[in-house]
């Protein structure tokens, strides 16, 4: 959730570490649950102290955000949740600023993240899997190195 609120962490590395540490079915849980979370507040802090307030946490991209939802609306919400490499938070700040109501942000970012969680969640799991036989690889080499540097002194 603070990477929601105040961290200029991607939300994609959290989902990797959480795969990476709780498993594929717990972590991609727990980053949904924060994810939905994490841009309540930010929608609800938006719609509580205004633009001034969005723009010193999220910045210029907070124009970007409104243009675009006054633009395409609420499905806006939905489809840039399913969209990689685009700025999520300017998105959870920016949605109040356009009068998209809350119930709505809420369901989109709901089933929007979905996809995008999974696929990183996935990612991690596979990053574990390459990181474990990498280092099976390094202790099997360096095993290897210390025989060999004992075999060749003896």
């Amino acid at each position: 959730m603070a990477q929601a609120v105040i961290a200029p962490l991607p939300a994609n590395v959290i989902t990797i570490t959480n795969a990476l540490i709780f498993g594929p079915v717990w972590g991609s849980l727990l980053s949904w649950c924060s994810t939905i979370l994490g841009s309540s507040l930010c929608f609800l802090l938006s719609k509580k102290f205004g633009k001034p307030f969005a723009e010193k946490i999220v910045g210029s991209s907070i124009q970007r955000a409104e243009k675009f939802f006054r633009t395409y609306g609420l499905h806006a919400v939905f489809l840039i949740r399913m969209m990689p490499f685009v700025p999520f938070d300017a998105v959870s700040y920016g949605a109040p600023l356009v009068g998209i109501p809350f119930s709505r942000f809420l369901l989109a970012t709901s089933v929007g993240i979905i996809p995008s969680i999974l696929v990183y969640s996935y990612l991690g799991t596979v990053i574990a899997g390459v990181y474990w036989w990498v280092v099976v690889g390094l202790l099997t080499v360096s095993l290897v190195a210390i025989i060999v540097a004992i075999k060749t002194r003896v």
